[in-house]
């Protein structure tokens, strides 16, 4: 989902520099045709992009989550997907002007740790049963 999920917050993103601009749709729906292989060509592209980040991420989190259970918390999560993301803008945008593509990376990686976090229990983990 993060290719879907990057290409909405960049227009999010994009129309909340200006609000004023209005939002008009063409009169013919021929549109809608085109949006299903933009969906598709979205899905595969953040995949192939997102797979590694996200499976270290989870592993990552994973651990620390069994370590200390204020790192189960969703809003860790979150944090920790932004923090990354913030990392890879860092090193993208040196000068220290975060750009709008920079800002949808930065929501993109906050929605997919929270997804990731969505499929995580450590009921099962023995240390945090002991805790």
């Amino acid at each position: 989902m993060a290719g879907p999920i990057y290409v909405i917050s960049l227009g999010i993103v994009t129309w909340s520099t200006d609000m004023n601009a209005p939002v008009q749709l063409p009169d013919d729906w021929n549109w809608i045709a085109a949006l299903l292989p933009l969906a598709m060509f979205c899905i595969a592209g953040g995949a192939l992009f997102s797979i590694l980040p996200n499976l270290i991420g989870l592993r990552a989190m994973m651990w620390l989550g069994s370590h200390n259970p204020g790192m189960q918390l969703p809003v860790s999560w979150g944090l920790a997907g932004a923090l990354s993301m913030a990392v890879v803008i860092g090193l993208a945008e040196p000068d220290g002007i975060v750009s709008i593509p920079g800002i949808a990376l930065a929501i993109t990686g906050t929605v997919c740790a929270l997804l990731c976090r969505r499929g995580v229990s450590w009921e099962e983990c023995p240390p945090a049963l002991g805790r």
